[in-house]
């Protein structure tokens, strides 16, 4: 059994390093992560919106629409930043990349925060994000 386990694990091992032989293969990787996130995200909003009683079709049509629009933005920017020259491309796609995992986290800890679900793992982030948010609303600085 641990043999299996072993070999599935190396045969794993060689799609993957196949696979990312080049940039276009770790944008790939950075794509799936991105629809994981967005995957979780939709579960626990899901979730969060069954146990707070607050299911509406419309919400939920405009959170799948806004997700499947994020995705077709980040595959028509992948091969737009592969035309660029490869500096300027692909440190666009990292800087856009990173934004989408912290605003696809940012949600999911709303999420489990609205169910009640303590999450210490963005807790300062989301504080950051409230502090600044709520004095730009209020005209502060």
């Amino acid at each position: 059994m641990e043999m299996k386990v072993i070999m599935f694990m190396e045969n794993v091992r060689e799609i993957v390093s196949l696979v990312i032989e080049n940039e276009l293969g770790y944008l790939m990787f950075a794509y799936i992560g991105v629809l994981l996130l967005m995957l979780v995200d939709i579960l626990s909003g899901f979730t969060q919106a069954k146990v707070n009683r607050e299911l509406a079709s419309h919400r939920m049509s405009d959170g799948l629409l806004k997700k499947f629009n994020i995705l077709m933005v980040l595959l028509v920017l992948m091969f737009i930043c592969i035309l660029l020259p490869k500096g300027v491309g692909y440190s666009t796609l990292v800087f856009v990349f990173v934004y989408e995992y912290i605003n696809e986290l940012t949600s999911i800890a709303e999420n489990l925060l609205k169910m009640d679900i303590k999450t210490n793992f963005m807790q300062p982030i989301l504080k950051f994000l409230d502090k600044h948010l709520n004095n730009h609303e209020k005209g502060e600085k």
